[in-house]
């Protein structure tokens, strides 16, 4: 009977120390509680993307040639030049524009390749960054016959090495009037232009520099015929604009 009470006390205590160490196996662990929120931190910030750098781009220069009668010029190209040097010639499309991204602060404009029926003055048309966007109205080039000119509008005067003068015969409406000049750039003969001297003189009113255009205004008086002159020391060709003021 003593056997058999020990035999029994034994299996008990056994069996405490089982129930124990069952117990103990099923507490989570604060360690792998930690390194899963460090982990799920990681992944967060490597999907963040990084900001992209802004860049600095040029002003758009865009130039419109428009013939006399307000449609797009088409055909011929447009060229922007600085003080020192020009970029590549652009075509126009089918609305006559042309544009250049660039960044210069002062650009000069300059068209062509529009036909020689038409002309434009090439001095008179800039481009800013305050103001890039440039009109060109062309002109039509008229003809002179028998050297009179009775309406305003845009002449070509061509002078030979034998011709040192031109005199016109006006035959205008009375008024106020101005004439000026600028280069034909297209004849090879003109290379040495600005050693030469453009000169108009109506009455006694001349205007005229050296390596410059003229600019003279003048008055047409009633029922009279006077004569503007054109000189030119040298062989080349010029247009004149002669408008009504």
């Amino acid at each position: 009977m003593k056997k058999t009470l020990l035999l029994t006390s034994i299996i008990s205590l056994l069996g405490l120390v089982g129930c124990n160490e069952s117990s103990s196996t099923v507490k989570p662990s604060s360690e792998n509680k930690e390194s899963t929120t460090q982990e799920s931190t990681t992944e967060k910030n490597t999907t963040s993307s990084p900001k992209e750098e802004s860049t600095t781009k040029g002003t758009l220069y865009k130039t419109t040639v428009k013939k006399p009668d307000g449609t797009p010029a088409t055909g011929g190209s447009v060229k922007w030049c600085t003080a020192t040097n020009c970029f590549r010639p652009v075509a126009v499309d089918t609305n006559g524009v042309a544009t250049l991204e660039n960044e210069a602060e002062l650009l000069y404009v300059h068209v062509d390749g529009f036909g020689e029926q038409y002309t434009y003055n090439p001095e008179a048309y800039t481009a800013t960054k305050a103001q890039p966007e440039v009109t060109v109205t062309l002109s039509d080039l008229k003809t002179v016959a028998d050297n009179t000119i009775s309406a305003a509008g845009v002449y070509k005067a061509e002078f030979s090495e034998t011709v040192a003068s031109i005199e016109y015969t006006l035959t205008l409406p009375a008024g106020s009037y101005n004439v000026v000049s600028w280069i034909d750039y297209s004849p090879a003969s003109l290379d040495d232009y600005g050693e030469k001297t453009p000169k108009a003189t109506y009455k006694t009113s001349e205007n005229g520099e050296k390596g410059k255009n003229f600019n003279l205004d003048f008055t047409v008086e009633a029922s009279s015929t006077e004569k503007l002159k054109l000189t030119f020391d040298g062989k080349g060709v010029f247009n004149f604009a002669l408008t009504a003021k």
